[in-house]
């Protein structure tokens, strides 16, 4: 879900890219070395459960990559971006359900409707690999329920007995810029094709447009907020075999565990209005719940809250994501420079995330007194979804990130510069020659017999060090790719030509890839145009 007239500008607090914590270093400081809490926005609500969940901090986030776009996850049929990324289980498998899906043709039909994945809950490898939900076609199979466009999508599903259910954002008003409506709706099996229209209930609603459901007994609590980023938080309650029956829900109605019958006498369970995506999941090991969300205050970020029951007490918000953190590292940020990361043609427009959703599936122990989340993160620029994991610390322990790369010898290339010609570069096709660039050596498919036809590639692997920051060069020529970076066939970087001989800067950040083994790849597969590029500086 995402707003184009207003996004936060937000990322993540450590940008490191393993999921794998084995040597992650816990220590258990005195009280004068324990980390301060981050700064919370505003009182929480005070139900009357059990005492509070234990109190964590965030002691580092990590992006462990892109979950959606590249390998192993391209895109199905010509979708060229998505969002969200909201997973319940069914059977041994994860059902992921994507918002508004791009096409390549603001025009088509499935332009900004919505998508779905599946894939093992038994998670193998950093970046699980997901199982689009297709038509014949290839192309991605919508929701079939009419007039899910911008704004209009799913935010929620759960799994009761045999039947999956989906809630939706909907009734998107452009005028007023909020949803109108919420909409739930059931299908069986694991195809999201068979979604039952009309749906089980379609009403409008105030307080419970995005939502959150999680089972305690026979009953389901369904988390809401209204207004996008405007709403605080409200709670509702109903047996988990009548969901579907809306006049079956009751209402949290203020301190204690008091419901009423109608949603206009609910009460905030948390008065912040800042609420846009939530997501609630119960921490089996804590056997707490977890809940993630956008929040504007006391600055743009993602903040996690923790209760030992669904009506709380939830505890001091902590800060998972801040405003600036993860910027140009899976983050477009417009720059001088190009960092490589943005879609093509929005380089201009910058980035955000939002979106945090929790996959308790995928969560972990990486030592005493330290819990692993994983979740779910949307990026606007690049329009993409990204796995994240954040590392939290009870009272009394800590932890430090690891520091990938550390050993490793100071990443170089061999004949960065071209003076040696293509040496030490693999060539395929050997269409690039290198030219005087205004008293230094350049690299162009440009020739005077083939002109602008000729096409190839060159590529080089190179180690990323514990130091290593960024990769500089220049580039120009075609608009296409020209030259990009890899993790085997995943993409991570990429920068292309202005279509012109006019210089594009490229400086691509680094550190979020410490440890890896990469490959520089500069590539020219259209005949109608050229590439050129500039030496290449690490730093």
């Amino acid at each position: 879900m995402k707003l184009r007239t207003s996004v936060i500008q937000l990322s993540s607090c450590a940008c490191l890219s393993l999921l794998g914590c084995s040597n992650v270093e816990v220590s258990q400081p005195s009280a004068a070395d324990e980390p301060a809490a981050q700064p919370a926005p505003a009182a929480v609500g005070s139900g009357g459960g059990l005492a509070a969940a234990p109190e964590l901090r965030n002691q580092y986030t990590e992006h462990i990559g892109m979950f959606t776009g590249v390998a192993p996850n391209p895109m199905p049929g010509n979708m060229t971006g998505t969002d969200l990324g909201i997973s319940f289980p069914i059977g041994d498998e994860l059902y992921f359900l994507f918002g508004d899906s791009w096409t390549s043709n603001i025009f088509d039909a499935d332009f900004n409707l919505d998508s779905a994945a599946t894939t093992s809950i038994a998670r193998s490898g950093e970046i699980p690999h997901l199982t689009w939900v297709t038509g014949a076609d290839g192309r991605f199979a919508p929701f079939p329920l009419p007039n899910l466009k911008v704004m209009n999508l799913p935010v929620e599903g759960i799994r009761v007995d045999d039947t999956n259910y989906v809630f939706f954002h909907a009734g998107w008003n452009d005028s007023e810029k909020r949803g109108t409506r919420s909409i739930l709706s059931t299908f069986s099996g694991k195809d999201h094709r068979s979604l039952k229209t009309p749906p089980l209930h379609d009403v409008a609603s105030d307080k419970f447009l995005s939502v959150s459901v999680v089972q305690e007994g026979a009953d389901l609590y369904i988390f809401g907020a209204g207004h996008y980023r405007k709403s605080p938080l409200y709670l509702a309650r109903v047996p988990a075999r009548e969901v579907g029956n809306r006049a079956a829900w009751k209402y949290y109605a203020g301190e204690g565990e008091t419901f009423e019958d109608t949603e206009q006498k609910a009460q905030a369970l948390i008065p912040t209005e800042c609420f846009g995506e939530i997501s609630v999941r119960k921490h089996e090991t804590l056997g707490s719940y977890m809940m993630t969300y956008n929040c504007d205050r006391p600055e743009p970020g993602v903040y996690l809250s923790t209760a030992s029951t669904p009506v709380g007490p939830w505890s001091e918000p902590v800060q998972l994501v801040g405003p600036r953190t993860g910027l140009q590292q899976f983050v477009h940020e417009p720059a001088a420079h190009d960092d490589g990361l943005s879609d093509p043609t929005r380089e201009k427009e910058p980035g955000a995330v939002y979106g945090p959703y929790l996959v308790p599936q995928w969560f972990g122990e990486p030592g005493p007194g330290l819990h692993e989340i994983v979740y779910t993160l949307s990026t606007w620029n690049p329009y993409q979804v990204q796995l994240m994991r954040s590392v939290l610390a009870e009272p009394g322990y800590s932890a430090s990130a690891p520091r990938r790369g550390a050993g490793l010898e100071r990443a170089k290339l061999v004949n960065p510069g071209f003076t040696d010609g293509l040496n030490g570069w693999t060539s395929e096709r050997d269409a690039f020659t290198t030219f005087d660039d205004n008293g230094r050596p350049g690299l162009t498919t440009f020739s005077k017999e083939k002109q602008a036809a000729a096409v190839g590639k060159l590529s080089q692997e190179l180690e990323i060090d514990a130091e290593t920051t960024n990769l500089l060069f220049e580039v120009h020529g075609g608009g296409r790719t020209a030259v990009s970076l890899y993790e085997g066939a995943t993409l991570l970087r990429s920068s292309r030509g202005p279509n012109s001989n006019a210089r594009v800067v490229a400086m691509w950040n680094l550190e979020s890839l410490r440890g890896k083994t990469v490959r520089l790849v500069i590539e020219d597969n259209d005949p109608n145009n050229y590439v050129g590029v500039s030496a290449f500086e690490l730093r």
